[in-house]
């Protein structure tokens, strides 16, 4: 059962070739009230996000390993495609942060609740929406 907190409003892109695990990240994030647009792999996603330039995406959540196109591969290209484009990484595999561009890459661990995935949405979005104050 789903723990209700308050809503979320953003667009959340979601990519993995586990459409089981796909489906369950859609269902949690649009029961908290993010629009979700997924992809089952990089190609779909870099082919959904160069047809549509007027989709806005808050935050791309990425299966670290996926055929032909690994997370991070992904995701260099959508940041070119979406300069500033926030990232979350998702892996089943221990170790996974060495395959990571940079250090400081946000990733959750396989298997997570839906807790956990919320939260950290929550906490990434909320730094897209912190100003430094000038």
């Amino acid at each position: 059962m789903f723990c209700m907190r308050s809503a979320g409003h953003e667009t959340i892109l979601v990519v993995d070739d586990e459409p089981v695990l796909r489906s369950l990240c859609e269902t949690i994030l649009s029961h908290y009230g993010y629009r979700v647009v997924s992809a089952f792999d990089g190609e779909d996603a870099i082919h959904l996000l160069s047809g549509r330039p007027e989709l806005a995406i808050d935050l791309a959540l990425l299966d670290v390993i996926m055929p032909a196109m690994s997370g991070p591969e992904l995701a260099v290209e959508l940041q070119r495609l979406r300069p500033g484009l926030q990232v979350l990484f998702m892996s089943g595999y221990p170790d996974e942060s060495g395959r990571l561009i940079g250090r400081d890459q946000p990733l959750l661990r396989k298997p997570f609740t839906s807790d956990a995935l919320i939260s950290k949405v929550r906490e990434l979005l909320a730094g897209l929406h912190i100003r430094p104050s000038e």
